[in-house]
């Protein structure tokens, strides 16, 4: 945490969006929303002012002032939120970078089952769970309909698994809390999403978003550009589920419910083969 003094107020407020609390996404969710024409500068300085808790209402009215040592009043706090904000280097690069998921657990009241959303790293997605709510992800960062985000919330979030507590105590269940995904139960859970705190459903994309992002370091040969062609191997999920099947019919289920990261990892350790193979035909062709 990064400790400092703003209008004789001590606080302290994450140094990285990794130490960021669900109390502090929502809010920062909340000034990402209303403030969305804003600069990323004005977005920080909003952040800062809401996380402290300033008076606003005192800034604008010091700003409005004819009278002098309400100027000097005003310069004075601006100057030690714009000094603060500064501190905060997360803000330098206006991209959102967080493989935590701060909301495990959506609780809906008394009367309402909870909903559980994916591990950190999206660990626990399925390849085919992770295929839809992909789209889902991209169609919102490209329509910005929000549509799309109950959807991906929905893709993403379900109920717990019956007596999964009790399975967990004696050994029998997986990490994965969550019921198992099915196409067809979306449409159910995108009645319950759309209950859901819009903030909370922010966040879940800008999560999502930033696992994605992390991908192409963690699986570079699958992901690199080729010389060859020039340009990256596209990735078809439908496809890839297939070949993965093999000639075996009715097992594209099985391999659609094959971890996410795993599959990853297989693809990465196919595609750094496959360029092996293409350098020495290379090397072949010269001899």
């Amino acid at each position: 945490m990064i400790e400092g003094t703003v209008n004789g107020k001590a606080f302290k407020v994450p140094e990285s969006f990794e130490e960021f609390s669900n109390r502090h996404w929502k809010l920062f969710m909340r000034v990402m929303t209303d403030y969305r024409a804003a600069t990323w500068h004005d977005v920080r300085l909003k952040f800062i002012m809401k996380l402290i808790k300033f008076p606003v209402r005192k800034l604008v009215k010091l700003s409005l002032s004819k009278d002098f040592w309400d100027q000097e009043e005003y310069e004075e706090h601006m100057s030690q939120i714009t000094v603060f904000s500064e501190r905060l280097k997360y803000f330098d690069d206006p991209k959102i970078s967080t493989t935590r998921n701060v909301f495990p657990v959506v609780r809906r009241g008394i009367f309402r089952r909870n909903l559980y959303g994916p591990a950190d790293n999206l660990a626990n997605l399925e390849t085919w769970e992770y295929a839809i709510a992909e789209i889902k992800a991209i169609s919102y960062s490209e329509t910005n309909n929000k549509q799309f985000l109950d959807e991906l919330f929905a893709v993403l979030y379900r109920h717990r698994k019956p007596f999964w507590l009790l399975r967990k105590y004696f050994g029998a269940s997986p990490s994965d809390p969550r019921q198992q995904f099915h196409d067809e139960n979306i449409a159910s859970y995108l009645k319950k999403s759309r209950r859901v705190g819009k903030y909370v459903k922010l966040y879940t994309y800008f999560f999502f978003q930033s696992v994605r992002s992390t991908f192409p370091d963690q699986f570079k040969d699958l992901y690199k550009v080729r010389k060859s062609t020039g340009e990256a191997r596209e990735t078809n999920w439908s496809d890839t589920i297939v070949a993965f099947t093999g000639t075996t019919p009715g097992d594209e289920e099985k391999t659609g419910r094959t971890n996410i990261l795993w599959m990853l990892k297989r693809m990465n350790h196919l595609a750094h083969e496959a360029d092996e193979m293409e350098a020495k035909n290379k090397e072949n062709k010269h001899v």
